[in-house]
């Protein structure tokens, strides 16, 4: 859950050199630990490549997509679609990129029955050339336990480390699901290292002068 019990708002922004591609991308997150609705905007260093909106409904998501001639489905205006899923909204998440904001998925895994726990994903479209249109994908997730990671400036986080079906790793600050470190995977070959190199912890109604504390 959120660390505070209210609604959480993720702004991310990411540059993917493999692509030239820009992204950013907002996740609002409940007290109950769902991601009720996200947006997407993506676009490469000379253009805008679409951009997708989408709302958790209890029958799945609802979307609307705005995609350019640049994609493979061309359109004037907005599609809009609905994706429909079995599985209740506690079992499901919404998956923007990049590793960043992957610690949403965790929110609802019970951490008391642990071991391998089935959801959903849904991952938003836009990636290197394709539709923008968005699709659900089922993952596992296995709590391997907690460690102690230490970071560069000398002090240590406390995690819960994952694993997922896909043989990624993620490593989890407890309760805010800030993402310390990720070993992620797209097949075979070596797992692509993400490491968190800075996390600043303003304590609620502290000015913005406070000294941040690390906890």
């Amino acid at each position: 859950m959120n660390a505070d019990g209210g609604q959480r708002v993720l702004q991310i922004a990411s540059e993917t050199a493999r692509a030239g591609e820009v992204r950013h991308a907002t996740i609002v997150i409940e007290a109950d630990g769902i991601a009720h609705e996200a947006f997407m905007h993506n676009r490469s260093m000379s253009e805008a490549l679409g951009s997708s909106y989408v709302l958790q409904t209890d029958e799945g998501v609802d979307q609307a997509v705005r995609t350019t001639k640049a994609l493979k489905t061309p359109t004037d205006g907005i599609e809009l679609s609905s994706v429909a899923s079995d599985n209740i909204q506690k079992m499901r998440s919404i998956g923007t990129g990049p590793v960043v904001a992957d610690g949403a998925h965790f929110f609802n895994y019970d951490l008391e029955a642990a071991g391998d726990q089935a959801r959903e994903v849904f991952w938003m479209g836009g990636s290197y050339g394709g539709t923008m249109a968005g699709s659900f994908r089922p993952t596992t997730y296995t709590l391997v336990g907690e460690e102690s990671i230490t970071m560069p400036q000398g002090y240590d986080i406390p995690t819960e480390h994952f694993r997922m079906a896909s043989g990624s790793e993620v490593w989890l600050t407890k309760g805010s699901r800030i993402v310390v470190r990720a070993d992620v995977r797209f097949g075979p070959g070596p797992a692509l290292r993400y490491e968190l190199t800075e996390l600043n912890v303003t304590p609620l109604g502290a000015t913005p002068e406070a000294k941040p504390a690390h906890k």
